[in-house]
């Protein structure tokens, strides 16, 4: 039997099952999404009322939804706010209540779960409070979920207050976080990943989402940017992938320069059903292996993908190292197919995933051929290598090899043409290569002068796009008595092409490349008949990597 009182909400079965929720194995990014579909399912369903409104007294409308955090000593919270629609009494009981989904399920909160089990499973307790467009009533309810395995009520007070009629949102508040952001990463990745699977409401311009931490009274975005109000932190923006530009030549039966991406449209039956896919398709310009495969989505919120952690069937991606894994991507529409209660995923293992693999498989097959063989004439990730992330990368290695001076070969060139003094024999294998020929350089080309007590080496370091070398590192004596010598990593060795077009990947291969050419030398040199230990490499080796 319905309780009618507006004035408490009916909680019942046991209130202590809310307990258990906290036992779910949500993730951060999808709890904190329930939140934002129901934001925007108010906003969808009322748009035109929304936009009337705001139209009548002179003024545009946009739904703007803040995803506020803050953390001290004695408790972490989680704001969710949003201008959307609002709730009346009927649809605020619905919202608390268990297993009472929306009147209409069409929209993306269906289950009439996601709010309640995604608040428990982040929080100890939490506040929800709400008025719509046109009523005067503002209604909250908390949930100390504490206080309810203790005392176990069948209602809870709501708490009603007089607002403007003009006023509409709702807001939810999540203290004493069970799972706060604990680290800068965890909150750039969460922002990304809800940037990326509500991507297509930002794209139409109707839809702000906007992450802020507060910090002492200071208003930050996750980035750790300082803003003056919480008003001047900006909406995020989604980046759009650029497909690659095939030109002529390149791939087989392609004369004319092409841009290589696709919408297409087609079906397929399942277990006497048929699903409708609709699929934009096409070749990244440049590789990731973070950020491509596909993002699938079903009622234009990505379910599985996003930003990182994308679809890639073995099937259709092959392995790690293939150009397809890094280059293909897409965004693919499955409303027809069956979501599981944190929608974080499908429920399709009664065979309809590997039917549905089978039909996209056929479906993007001229696409996978075309990213063979551009793999051919792709250059390398050496060459996508900014000034910014070489010198981050410098002072890394600096810190890395307790090093006294990392300098980049143009560096080292000047501080010789003005006088420093340099030895000669450094400066000719800078400049030329072993014919004696002038030596083609790369930003990442660097000396290091790496001091150990009574022990000090210069390094020339370069980076090779040498076509098919056989060797991925090379280390050459320049001058052994004076402690110089050449080290050379070759980007296009057949184990590293496959992650070479990536620039991190290449200042990451810098850093490690260095750190094992730096424990062969030094142990070398400080051995009196000049063998080193194998163990004592990687135990060096070891030391450098573990570096702050």
């Amino acid at each position: 039997m319905s309780n009618n009182n507006i004035n408490e909400i009916d909680i019942r079965p046991e209130s202590s099952i809310y307990a258990t929720y906290q036992r779910l194995s949500y993730k951060p990014t999808y709890a904190l999404a329930e939140f934002v579909d129901n934001s925007t399912a108010s906003y969808f369903e009322h748009e035109e009322e929304l936009k009337e409104f705001y139209k009548k007294n002179g003024k545009d409308y946009k739904l703007k939804i803040y995803v506020l955090y803050s953390h001290d000593k004695s408790n972490s919270i989680i704001k969710i706010r949003d201008n959307a629609y609002g709730m009346e009494i009927e649809n605020f009981k619905r919202a608390v209540v268990l297993g009472n989904p929306p009147v209409k399920k069409g929209g993306r909160n269906e289950f009439g779960m996601g709010l309640k089990t995604a608040a428990t499973w982040f929080s100890k307790k939490w506040t929800i409070r709400s008025t719509q467009l046109g009523s005067n009533k503002e209604y909250a309810v908390t949930m100390d979920i504490e206080e309810l395995k203790r005392s176990n009520p069948s209602t809870l007070p709501i708490k009603t207050s007089e607002v403007e009629a003009t006023a509409h949102y709702t807001e939810l508040v999540l203290e004493d976080l069970l799972k706060p952001f604990a680290t800068k990463k965890q909150k750039q990745t969460v922002a990304k990943m809800i940037t990326g699977m509500y991507r297509r409401d930002i794209r139409n311009n109707n839809i702000q989402i906007v992450f802020a931490e507060n910090k002492d009274g200071v208003w930050c975005d996750f980035e750790g940017n300082v803003f003056e109000s919480l008003q001047k932190v900006p909406a995020v923006k989604f980046t759009q992938v650029k497909p690659r530009t095939i030109l002529p030549g390149q791939v087989t039966g392609i004369h004319n320069e092409t841009l290589c991406v696709g919408t297409f449209e087609d079906s397929f039956e399942f277990a006497g059903e048929t699903h409708l896919v609709k699929f934009l398709v096409g070749i990244r310009d440049v590789g990731s292996r973070k950020e491509a495969g596909f993002t699938l989505f079903r009622r234009n919120r990505a379910i599985i993908g996003g930003y990182e952690d994308n679809y890639r069937p073995r099937e259709i991606f092959g392995d790690a190292s293939s150009f397809v894994y890094q280059r293909l991507y897409g965004e693919i529409d499955v409303d027809s197919f069956p979501v599981n209660q944190a929608k974080d995923g499908f429920s399709w293992d009664d065979g309809l995933e590997d039917a549905f693999i089978d039909f996209l498989n056929r479906k993007v097959g001229r696409f996978k051929i075309w990213a063979t063989q551009l793999r051919k004439s792709d250059e390398s990730g050496a060459k996508k290598v900014n000034t910014k992330l070489n010198k981050e990368a410098n002072e890394e290695i600096k810190k890395m090899l307790k090093t006294s001076e990392v300098k980049t070969v143009e560096e080292v060139i000047k501080d010789y043409n003005e006088g420093t003094e340099i030895p000669s024999e450094l400066i000719t294998a800078i400049k030329n290569d072993n014919n004696g020929d002038k030596k083609d350089t790369n930003i990442m080309d660097t000396v290091i002068t790496n001091k150990s007590g009574d022990n000090e080496l210069s390094f020339a370091y370069f980076v090779s796009e040498k076509v098919n070398p056989k060797n991925w590192i090379t280390i050459s004596i320049i001058n052994e008595s004076k402690g110089l010598f050449s080290i050379t990593l070759f980007v296009e060795h057949k184990f590293l092409k496959p992650f070479a077009q990536e620039p991190e990947f290449i200042i990451f291969m810098k850093k490690f490349s260095l750190a094992y050419a730096s424990a062969i030398l030094d142990l070398k040199t400080r051995s009196l008949d000049g063998k080193v230990d194998p163990l004592l490499i990687t135990n060096k080796i070891n030391e450098y990597l573990l570096e702050d």
